[in-house]
């Protein structure tokens, strides 16, 4: 007869300094995170906020980017997505060995949040339903995926940048901690170079959704 063992009772408190712990190791991303959602909600409401004129530029600017895309082929779509997050992922990665280059860092999110509110906001706006699939099908799966790859490439930079700072303030005197500052360094540069691989394989991805259902689901400009 097998006889189980009794489970120790969690302590009071157990969940809550779990969840508290929790937040406070992924503060930083969470926050970068709210930044780029609190673009993107900017973006959305911007859109019944702008003048005539700035309507009719966006108007030009999305149109030609919906017609470009779809006329473009698959290498097209994969080089210019991949450029424009490995662009971004490099910004970030030089801004991480900058002491004070946490405004960039802070900045590079809401900034990339705002570009796919107004998009999306727009297209429906002025489209309705006929903009829903490909906003749903085409633009919103590349856009989450590449606010990952930002989120935590700014978080990753923003470390490393608050690391540097502190061994200025210090002048650099804890010498036991040479070989994590190493280490440190070796780990960010790693955590780039996944993140630029992942780009890759998005541009891949979002090339291949554009091919497939672009042409299908783009309404008519």
């Amino acid at each position: 007869m097998r006889i189980s063992r009794a489970r120790r009772p969690q302590r009071p408190g157990y969940y809550s300094r779990y969840l508290t712990h929790s937040l406070r190791e992924n503060a930083t991303g969470l926050l970068f995170g709210g930044l780029l959602l609190g673009g993107v909600l900017l973006g959305v409401l911007l859109i019944g906020k702008l003048g005539e004129g700035t309507v009719q530029s966006l108007t030009t600017m999305l149109n030609g980017a919906v017609e470009q895309k779809v006329d473009q082929s698959y290498r097209q779509i994969f080089l210019g997505t991949f450029a424009s997050n490995a662009g971004i992922l490099l910004l970030l990665f030089f801004s991480g060995f900058c002491a004070i280059g946490q405004p960039i860092q802070w900045l590079v999110c809401p900034l990339k949040g705002l570009g796919y509110g107004l998009s999306a906001a727009y297209l429906l706006t002025r489209y309705g339903t006929d903009a829903l699939l490909y906003v749903i099908l085409v633009l919103l799966p590349g856009g989450l995926l590449s606010s990952l790859l930002v989120l935590k490439g700014a978080s990753s930079a923003f470390q490393l940048s608050k690391w540097v700072l502190s061994r200025l303030l210090t002048n650099g005197r804890e010498e036991e901690h040479r070989e994590t500052g190493i280490l440190t360094l070796k780990r960010y540069i790693l955590r780039f170079v996944t993140l630029t691989i992942a780009a890759a394989l998005l541009a891949a991805l979002d090339g291949g959704i554009v091919v497939l259902l672009a042409s299908k689901l783009a309404p008519a400009v």
